[in-house]
């Protein structure tokens, strides 16, 4: 196209060259024929010349047409499919249960789904209304300052008190390059509802059990003393040693709902030598370990302090050192340190089991869950089984402290339980 555009303007500007070299013959004939002549081939050249110039303005006209009809037509199906994309949020916006906010940093709302309109009462978005104007919470206010400040995504739970309670998980996302926030309101009420009442059955199921259990378990001690036939004592220890696992049992289940309901009060929080804590563990199961010739080494500056749960951290420890005993072999030694690293407590048990499988290791923190449950049931305490929540009430007494419970293993060459607590957070 570019080389036939030259082509025509190489040939206009010779057929105007030529008429202008005839034009200077012209001014040098004197013979009247002969200039008539010349004058006529002169204009033949002009006209040619500008005949070929008007075709290449035409031509040249046409193409730019041409292409601005092409710009247009691109611009006009971006904009049909950038209001079909539109369109298409609308309504997905419209049909969630979950009511969506999005405002700019300054909290101005530009956007609320009918959800959100239902929830808060709002029939008519007024422009330069902000997020508190709306809600009337300075929760939900704090939540999206939270998000914009920290450029990161967030998540929290928020009552509501709209006629009746209601419970909300609330996320806020920060909008690209840093223009906003958007804020999505799941609504759990009726889940929360369903969790308490789940909690409350086993708190009262498990409290109404212990005394019949205990009862049991008494008078099975009393005719341990008193059988004398081998037979009926077997089947009188086979009763002992159940009801003790009941016992065990109901105790973890009760403590799982005091820690999962009301958790505890933060004045019973109290600074406290670490290596207390770790002593004491220890010394509650070194019976255990003694009968099965473990070495049970201890690790921890005497000069260690942090503010704690003491009595529940203890009993964390002793759930981690139970568990090593328990899977370790006899004769082993198992290693219990505590030590700070990175503005973090934390606490360490280390044995030489059998290690456990990867992929077990996220869920051995979950209540009843078992690596080997054929295993488990063959491995006894003194009196019982355990009851497969003592990793789950570890991780509970981690996270009321705003730390974490994990482990570390490999199948064959043993496991390494952590309890990591946030020092600058206590």
């Amino acid at each position: 196209m570019i080389l036939l555009k030259r082509n025509k303007l190489v040939l206009s500007l010779s057929a105007l060259g030529f008429s202008l070299l005839l034009a200077a013959i012209f001014l040098f004939i004197k013979t009247p024929v002969i200039q008539v002549t010349f004058l006529f081939f002169f204009l033949i050249a002009v006209a040619a010349a500008v005949h070929k110039y008007c075709d290449l303005l035409s031509a040249g006209l046409k193409n730019q047409e041409r292409e601005v009809r092409e710009i247009a037509d691109e611009m006009n199906e971006h904009i049909k499919n950038a209001q079909s994309e539109s369109s298409r949020l609308q309504v997905i916006l419209n049909a969630m249960p979950e009511a969506v906010f999005a405002a700019d940093n300054d909290l101005k709302l530009h956007l609320a789904n009918p959800k959100a309109r239902e929830l808060f009462g709002l029939e008519n978005l007024k422009n330069d209304i902000t997020l508190l104007e709306a809600t009337r919470s300075t929760e939900l206010v704090e939540t999206a300052k939270k998000a914009i400040k920290a450029n990161a995504s967030l998540e929290t739970e928020l009552t509501f008190h709209k006629g009746e309670e209601q419970r909300f998980q609330v996320f806020a996302s920060p909008l690209g390059n840093n223009t906003g926030v958007v804020i999505v309101l799941l609504n759990i009420t009726r889940l929360a509802k369903l969790e308490r009442i789940r909690k409350d059955f086993i708190a009262n199921v498990s409290h109404e059990l212990r005394t019949p259990i205990q009862l049991i378990k008494g008078f099975s001690e009393t005719l341990l003393d008193s059988v004398k036939d081998k037979q009926n004592l077997h089947f009188v220890d086979i009763i002992r040693k159940n009801t003790t696992t009941m016992e065990n049992l109901t105790n973890d289940l009760l403590m799982l709902a005091e820690l999962e309901n009301t958790g505890i009060n933060t004045r019973s929080m109290e600074e406290i030598k670490i290596a207390s804590i770790v002593n004491d563990s220890v010394s509650s199961l070194e019976p255990q370990a003694k009968k099965k010739l473990i070495e049970i080494n201890v690790k921890c500056g005497e000069e260690l302090t942090a503010t704690l749960y003491g009595s529940l951290m203890i009993l964390a420890l002793i759930n981690l050192i139970d568990n090593g005993i328990k899977y370790s072999p006899p004769k082993s030694k198992l290693w219990v340190s505590a030590f700070i690293e990175n503005d973090e407590l934390i606490f360490e048990v280390k044995d030489k089991g059998a290690g456990i499988p990867a992929e077990h290791l996220e869920k051995i923190f979950e209540r009843f869950y078992r690596v080997d449950r054929a295993r488990s049931r063959t491995i006894q305490t003194e009196y019982a089984r355990g009851t497969g929540l003592g990793l789950a009430i570890v991780r509970h007494i981690a996270l009321l402290h705003n730390g974490k419970a994990e482990a570390e293993s490999y199948a064959g060459e043993g496991s390494v339980f952590r309890i990591t607590i946030p020092v600058s957070s206590r």
